[in-house]
């Protein structure tokens, strides 16, 4: 089916997310300042101070750049930024009364902040099970190089009960296991645990599970060196 010309345009993303909130929020910081300027410019005027006759339509300058760049600003972020044609339109909106691109920003950035603290905090268990100074690591379709085994986290499951099931599903047995470290990055909170039992595992038969699980690659004790 044929795009629209609407549906094209927001099929592309100029920006990356960071970059055009940074730029969004310049703008409506900027256009909230073009109404203060204008405020400050009516006030003169109705006060009869010195520069009266000046100071409104300087600061009527003043805010009409501001209130374009807002508008420019926010037709070319709002793709970047995933928003809504609804949402897009409220920011639009929200540059007609006065400051109001400031209280959208506002509330803008506390839904963006909710948006990536559930997105960003994917808790990942990796298992840290060493033998005769080898550890059991693998290779899978879905990353490249060696890893400690392991997966995601889920909802209401904790590090152990994660690490267990993992293992339990991958080898039939249960892991004696205590916390050894964490690392986290913008996107994943990784939790490593060392089993104790690490000598039980070395006798499994890793082909023979290898041919079970078709994302895996390659499975085995490896030399720590080789894990990325």
């Amino acid at each position: 089916m044929k795009l629209s010309w609407v549906e094209k345009f927001e099929a592309t993303k100029p920006f990356t997310e960071p970059q055009a909130w940074a730029l969004f929020k310049f703008a409506a910081f900027g256009e909230a300042f073009g109404w203060a300027v204008l405020i400050t410019g009516i006030t003169i005027q109705q006060l009869h101070l010195p520069g009266q006759n000046i100071a409104v339509p300087i600061a009527g300058t003043v805010h009409g750049t501001f209130f374009l760049l807002y508008y420019g600003a926010a037709m070319a972020t709002y793709t970047s930024l995933n928003w809504s044609r609804l949402k897009f339109l409220t920011a639009l909106v929200a540059g007609v009364p006065p400051l109001g691109s400031l209280i959208f920003e506002i509330w803008a950035a506390k839904v963006r902040e909710r948006e990536l603290r559930g997105a960003f905090r994917k808790v990942i268990v990796r298992a840290f099970i060493e033998h005769e100074g080898k550890v059991l690591a693998w290779e899978s379709s879905e990353a490249a190089g060696w890893q400690l085994p392991g997966g995601e986290v889920k909802k209401n499951e904790t590090g152990e009960e994660a690490l267990e099931r993992i293992l339990v599903e991958l080898t039939g047995m249960v892991p004696q296991s205590d916390f050894k470290s964490i690392t986290q990055t913008t996107t994943t909170l990784t939790l490593i645990f060392t089993v104790k039992n690490a000598a039980k595992y070395a006798k499994v038969d890793w082909q023979a599970i290898l041919q079970k699980y078709s994302l895996l690659d390659e499975i085995g004790f490896v030399k720590p060196e080789l894990l990325v």
